[in-house]
């Protein structure tokens, strides 16, 4: 009888050990699955930036508290959408899809873990993960991937996830660019190859100046460059679009900005620099028809002028004959020749 209950005590003891190995396991996968695998994904906890809203998130966490979310093993901060954003040069911005999107809707997420969490594990990809210092001298590095929007910053020394940042992936924000919002190389509305004279002077009014193919134009703060198309392809333009299409547009601002005032995505332009004037720059996007021209004033860069032209898709406007290159090079600018 005492070895039958000694065996019954054992495989009791055992069974609660297993029941205790298995709680474990599935705690840690439970960890691994709300924080280590959210981590590479592009939506945190169900929520995804520039799809949720505030009221999606409200209905998942309930209200924040002082401004974030805490959790047994992480604190995150959510930004939303305010008001729409506003400026001519929106379009250019790299983030220009936050201010197509209604108010209150989800564009950030940061997230900052409130227990150790190695980084080597996540074993990311080194050819897809762009990696950059946090700051000069520091052991803190950045690691970051806008096809899903997913920005790691890594104490490298100690092998810990410092913070997590969620944003829009590139796919979403260009779906919402393409569906809501301008061209790149548009500018209050207007849009080579596809605005006209009319649309122009409706805009900013009789121009200053006049030549066969070029108006001038002035605003509150910008003078403005607009040729036009003077050619059809029977006569040897370039361009089969009606004549008096806008084929260019330059614009010079008449106060100070700086390039860094634009927040440019400068992994689409090409970076030039003048021989003669020195110092100047130009920034190229022959994709999306944008030039940029800045001049360098000390240690920062201000924009001397912007040139809209044609953009890459534009290319079945052409005339059926041979064409000219596109005049989107480094120090060309508006002239009354051109077609």
């Amino acid at each position: 009888m005492a070895t039958a209950v000694t065996f019954i005590e054992f495989s009791r003891a055992y069974a609660l050990f297993l029941v205790d190995r298995v709680l474990r396991l599935s705690g840690a996968l439970a960890f691994l699955f709300l924080f280590g695998i959210n981590l590479q994904a592009k939506d945190w906890r169900g929520i995804t930036p520039l799809k949720s809203t505030r009221a999606d998130v409200e209905r998942l966490l309930g209200k924040e508290t002082r401004g974030s979310y805490e959790f047994t093993d992480e604190r995150a901060s959510i930004r939303y959408s305010q008001d729409p954003c506003e400026g001519p040069y929106q379009p250019l911005r790299k983030d220009y899809c936050e201010c197509l999107v209604p108010k209150d809707t989800v564009l950030s997420i940061h997230v900052i873990p409130r227990v150790y969490k190695k980084f080597s594990p996540l074993q990311l990809d080194g050819t897809t993960y762009r990696r950059e210092v946090s700051r000069p001298g520091s052991t803190e590095f950045i690691y970051s991937k806008s096809e899903e929007g997913v920005t790691y910053t890594v104490d490298e020394s100690r092998d810990r996830i410092v913070a997590v940042d969620y944003a829009a992936c590139a796919k979403d924000c260009q779906e919402v660019s393409k569906t809501r919002g301008q061209a790149q190389n548009s500018w209050r509305g207007l849009v080579p190859l596809h605005s006209t004279r009319a649309d122009v002077d409706r805009l900013l009014g009789s121009p200053t100046f006049t030549v066969p193919s070029v108006g001038g134009y002035k605003t509150q703060s910008e003078g403005v460059m607009v040729r036009y198309v003077k050619q059809s392809c029977s006569s040897g333009g370039v361009w089969n679009v009606p004549l008096d299409t806008v084929l260019e547009i330059r614009v010079t601002p008449m106060t100070t900005r700086l390039l860094d005032q634009l927040d440019l995505d400068l992994t689409k332009y090409s970076r030039t620099e003048s021989t003669h004037p020195e110092n100047v720059f130009y920034y190229l996007n022959p994709d999306d028809g944008v030039m940029i021209q800045t001049r360098l004033r000390g240690e920062s860069e201000t924009l001397t002028s912007i040139t809209y032209e044609h953009a890459a898709k534009d290319k079945d406007l052409r005339c059926p004959t041979p064409s000219k290159k596109s005049s989107l090079q480094p120090g060309s600018s508006v002239h009354p020749t051109s077609r």
